[in-house]
């Protein structure tokens, strides 16, 4: 292919003009697409969703919560002004107060604090045009009250609040983070090159990959309603991939030109070569996220296609936009050279790095290996459930308003558990049993420790003294919505947690109320439930993760281990290369627990204290991600050791070791030294999960290339000798 693209690299270059240009557009337009949750089909957590939307006509299916502090004067009638500006906004069904519904939980502990319990009418008004609304609203409110209260908070939370905020944060993150990488970037691609237009060419064609990706990602409607996720894994590895497949083949081209060839056939021969070993480095991170479309979990598959798309964009730049460009550049690549003009040939120390490591390659395991196998051993130890809500960023007003209700004694509320129970026979409001049969399960829902209070239909009439029958009668309209489906033989159960209760606490909260023997509780046969929420939904989260991961891991682990026995005709190889990864991820992995769960930095990386967990998404998308990217460096120095072997007949093992280290050492580590810029620009935001995934990928780069490629990895090679090559060792020679 390579003289084809060189041939027709006008038309490709055009096409390539068209796709950059459709991209970039149609990415301008993703972030308002993104979403911050996702949903998991078939689980209890979406039955519940289905159901209360389905089934039950409460105006509070779809709802938001609205914190408010410091009101002045009457409280009650500040929150009869406050309640008639929020239902006057279009789209809003209903608003409950402690004013409307008689709610002591609506009521705050502290004096002058309510809260507003908002329905929304999501299907006339979508809930991203009704969150700006109802701000600007409460911040008009807000206004008009601090002549008498001048420390008034009208503040906005609650599931869709926090998806919109987190999108903007996603985003201005994203965009900072790459302002911060660009500049360091382009000083090491300078140092590296020492040529402006040579160091520039990287980083044009990593924001290249970026944007036409993510436009792409849109174009295909590969994930629907893609995560914020996707937005942020999108930039890093963009920016990551493009900057370090354009080095490798920046730095060929040179080397072909001061060589003494010409333009086009320096293009040629670096696509053939440097091409080559481009497509099986982007294969294997093509093989890492093609795994994550076993996880079960839309926001994971949505990380994952977005994966396959950038890996694929940045592999097809490097390999016809970028060598059709070099040919044109020519000489002019060196543009902007001062006092430095490459040679055809590495520097002594890469060839005294490796004679010293195939030398004494038993010390140099030793030396190398013990310090990864010891960062390792943390691993074990990793907790990846989610962390306590406070790691959500302060500026943000749906967890500022999450703080507001921790201080008024009703954090509870933001994690509700809605219980929808299912029963069999007569109508549930003509029968009495059934009535105490859901009371009964309700009280036994309520012996847990963990339970502040459970609410039902049973309990809310019991609170009038009197009669059943009656009670029921003069029970409100909205009430009677929110807790019966009477059509379906539904029932609804609210239960409350403590106030302040751990994510643990709650995760096993959920688990316990799923566990209970409904039909002993009631008293009779035929019932059956589904717990959902907010703490279910991330019970059911890292359940499906974890329940994936093995399926995840094997078959990421079996895809890179046949396309490197291909790519190098090879089976000790690909074994050797697996193993080594799985070194360097369980090093990085341990450094996460280390730093974020055990606290050692944590203060320099701007967190007030250690985590509690890392969330379920981030080992995955971690060990997908640096399983693809570890690869790239083994591929680059296999793929020139083999080159040597193919091409200079009669060396020993040891010198196309020893050759291969220096030739790709100086690529090896700029590339490497560019990714981990890349990675800690990302790790020094205030969006968390990017941050833990950019330390880890971070920490799995530089381990990598420190000592596991130049140092590890050659030695290996060493005490394998010619068996590295088997049983292909013929088509190297």
């Amino acid at each position: 292919m390579a003289p084809w693209i060189i041939r027709h690299r006008l038309r490709i270059a055009l096409g390539w003009l068209v796709m950059i240009i459709i991209g970039f557009g149609a990415a301008a337009t993703l972030q308002d697409r993104m979403v911050a949750s996702s949903r998991l089909e078939g689980s209890e957590s979406a039955a519940v969703e289905d159901a209360l939307v389905e089934h039950f006509g409460s105006p509070t299916a779809h709802s938001l919560v609205l914190v408010a502090r410091g009101l002045p004067g009457v409280p009650v009638d500040a929150v009869q002004r406050i309640s008639e500006a929020v239902a006057g906004v279009p789209g809003v069904l209903s608003v409950l107060s402690p004013a409307t519904s008689g709610d002591t939980l609506l009521a705050g502990a502290e004096r002058g604090s309510a809260v507003f319990i908002t329905g929304l009418d999501i299907q006339s008004v979508p809930v991203d045009s009704l969150i700006p609304a109802l701000r600007t609203v409460t911040a008009g409110v807000a206004a008009a009250m601090r002549g008498d209260a001048p420390h008034v908070s009208l503040r906005w939370t609650g599931t869709a609040a926090l998806a919109f905020d987190l999108r903007s944060t996603s985003k201005s993150e994203s965009r900072r983070a790459e302002l911060r990488a660009l500049p360091v970037v382009l000083v090491l691609l300078f140092i590296a090159f020492r040529s402006i237009a040579a160091a520039f060419i990287p980083v044009v064609l990593g924001l290249l990959t970026i944007g036409v990706a993510l436009g792409m990602a849109l174009l295909l409607d590969v994930a629907g309603r893609p995560s914020i996720l996707l937005g942020s894994v999108v930039s890093i590895l963009g920016l990551a991939l493009g900057v370090d497949y354009s080095l490798l083949t920046v730095t060929r081209f040179r080397e072909v030109l001061a060589g003494g060839a010409d333009a086009r056939t320096a293009a040629i021969v670096t696509i053939r070569t440097a091409g080559h070993t481009i497509v099986i480095s982007g294969s294997t991170v093509a093989l890492g996220f093609a795994g994550l479309l076993l996880v079960p979990v839309d926001e994971i598959r949505s990380v994952g296609l977005g994966g396959l798309i950038v890996a694929a964009v940045a592999v097809a730049l490097a390999t016809t936009l970028l060598p059709a460009a070099l040919s044109w550049l020519g000489q002019r690549i060196d543009a902007g050279t001062r006092g430095h003009r490459p040679s055809a040939g590495p520097g002594p120390a890469w060839y005294a790095l490796g004679r010293t490591v195939t030398n004494h390659p038993v010390r140099t395991l030793l030396i190398a290996g013990l310090p990864l196998l010891l960062l390792s051993l943390p691993a074990f130890r990793l907790d990846s459930s989610a962390p306590r809500s406070d790691w959500l960023p302060a500026h943000m007003e749906s967890a500022a308003a999450l703080t507001d209700l921790d201080h008024m004694n009703r954090g509870s509320i933001a994690y509700t558990l809605p219980v929808v129970v299912a029963f069999s026979g007569r109508a549930f409001a003509s029968d009495a049993e059934q009535w105490d049969a859901i009371d009964r399960i309700g009280t036994e829902f309520g012996r847990d420790a963990r339970v502040a209070e459970v609410r039902s239909l049973p309990a809310v009439a019991a609170r009038s003294g009197l009669p059943l029958d009656l009670a029921l009668r003069l029970v409100p309209e909205d009430v009677l919505r929110h807790f019966t489906a009477p059509d379906v033989g539904m029932a609804r159960i609210d239960v409350i947690p403590r106030a302040n209760v751990a994510p643990a606490e709650l995760a096993g909260l959920v688990r316990s109320l799923r566990s209970v023997d409904l039909n002993a509780a009631a008293g009779r046969p035929g019932f059956t439930a589904n717990v959902g929420g907010v703490p279910a939904y991330q019970v059911d989260y890292e359940d499906a993760v974890r329940r994936a991961f093995p399926l995840v891991a094997a078959s990421v682990l079996g895809g890179i281990l046949l396309v490197l026995a291909i790519g190098f005709r090879s089976i000790l190889i690909p074994l050797k290369a697996t193993i080594l990864n799985l070194l360097t991820v369980g090093a990085a992995f341990g450094a996460l627990v280390l730093v974020f769960q055990d606290g050692y930095g944590t203060a320099l990386l701007g967190l007030d204290a250690p985590l509690s967990g890392v969330f379920p998404a981030v080992p995955i998308l971690a060990f997908c991600i640096v399983f693809g990217l570890s690869m790239d460096y083994e591929v680059f120095l296999l793929g020139r050791i083999a080159e040597v072997r193919r091409t200079q007949a009669g060396g020993s093992e040891q010198d196309a070791i020893v050759e291969g280290v220096a030739r790709t050492g100086r690529v090896i580590t700029f590339a490497a030294a560019l990714m981990a810029a890349i990675f800690i620009a990302f790790a020094a935001g205030a969006y968390l999960p990017s941050r833990l995934l950019g330390f880890c990928l971070a920490v799995a780069v530089i381990a990598d290339v420190t000592l596991v490629r130049l140092a590890v990895g050659p030695a290996l090679l060493q005490l394998a000798g010619r068996w590295n090559w088997w049983p292909g060792s013929s088509a190297w020679r």
